[in-house]
């Protein structure tokens, strides 16, 4: 075979190869991402929740007591008229098994107890969402270190 006749089905070769490819990503439809409409939609919601949240100003000081094992919510910046139905979240970094919440009550102060003695030592991820005089809240993750 002769030089001319090589460059010629190198060429061929090598188009064909272009075209296989080209069709192959056509066909190849897999996202990225899983549902990522509904995952940008929950986004859009959390963050409004989060301004709704902040616009109120429920955005508790958590205090970290060792010696008595306890963590103080202090919610006294808070409106003090808001009808409040909320949880509290907590979840555990590297265990997702250990993730639980509670629900917010308040003291005559404004703010809530949660005994740490069966939490288990490290850090938590501490975040709050409900209702506030009937419009979605959540407050931004708060990491805390248990000891």
């Amino acid at each position: 075979m002769s030089w001319d006749k090589k460059i010629i089905l190198v060429m061929v070769l090598f188009m064909i190869f272009i075209l296989g490819m080209g069709i192959v990503m056509m066909w190849k439809t897999e996202s990225a991402e899983e549902n990522y409409y509904e995952k940008d939609l929950m986004f859009e919601q959390d963050l409004q929740a989060q301004k709704q949240a902040l616009s109120m100003n429920i955005n508790p000081q958590i205090k970290y007591f060792k010696d008595t094992e306890k963590l103080i919510f202090d919610f006294s910046s808070m409106q003090k008229n808001l009808k409040i139905n909320a949880e509290i979240h907590f979840q555990k970094p590297n265990n997702k098994n250990l993730t639980f919440k509670t629900p917010l009550a308040f003291d005559e102060n404004f703010a809530q107890i949660v005994f740490t003695k069966e939490l288990e030592k490290g850090s938590w991820n501490i975040w709050i969402t409900g209702e506030a005089n009937k419009k979605n809240i959540k407050t931004k993750i708060q990491k805390i270190e248990i000891k």
